[in-house]
């Protein structure tokens, strides 16, 4: 059988948590999520889009980072982007069930939208759209925190419709997921 998969990563998440909690744009703020208090070694472990198009990757180290104006160093702050992770999930889950989303981490996610599209009476590319536009619209009138806005750029900025795989993927005899997807798409 044919399965329709969605693949979700929430790009740059830690980093567009920061400045969403700062009222900043992620795409127009340079900032990183990495302790300034710890010593030089520390992992950055975001950088918010902006700052990757300034040249500044995650996972480097606090002393590799190039001195740019306005820099912000975020101390990372784990329960919050839990939190963030559970609303964006809450939203998806208002369109699909539970036991047809594998969480993969804090900011992935797989969504076999088979089930829905006759329901829907969409194709998968359309349903991930709907999700996400009503997403939209439901933040443009208020019914959520002002807070998740730019989660839906996040969100849409990797989204992967992938074939034939959600057996694959979720294979609890398999070694890992990463094994799985390399030997499926090679």
């Amino acid at each position: 059988m044919e399965r329709s998969i969605a693949a979700i990563d929430l790009k740059s998440f830690y980093a567009t948590v920061e400045c969403i909690e700062r009222g900043l744009d992620p795409f127009s703020t340079p900032l990183v999520v990495c302790d300034e208090e710890r010593s030089p070694n520390t992992i950055v472990l975001a950088a918010s889009p902006y700052a990757k198009q300034l040249g500044i990757p995650s996972r480097c180290r606090k002393y590799e980072l190039p001195h740019i104006k306005g820099l912000i160093l975020a101390v990372p702050r784990m329960e919050l982007y839990v939190k963030k992770s559970a609303e964006v999930m809450d939203i998806i889950f208002d369109f699909v069930g539970e036991d047809d989303v594998h969480i993969y981490s804090i900011d992935e996610a797989f969504i076999d939208l088979t089930p829905y599209l006759k329901m829907y009476k969409m194709t998968p590319r359309e349903l991930t759209k709907k999700i996400m536009g009503l997403r939209a619209a439901a933040l443009a009138l208020g019914l959520l925190a002002s807070s998740v806005f730019w989660w839906v750029s996040a969100i849409l900025g990797v989204i992967l419709l992938i074939q034939d795989a959600w057996k694959t993927f979720t294979d609890p005899n398999s070694d890992t997921l990463f094994r799985n997807i390399y030997n499926w798409v090679k």
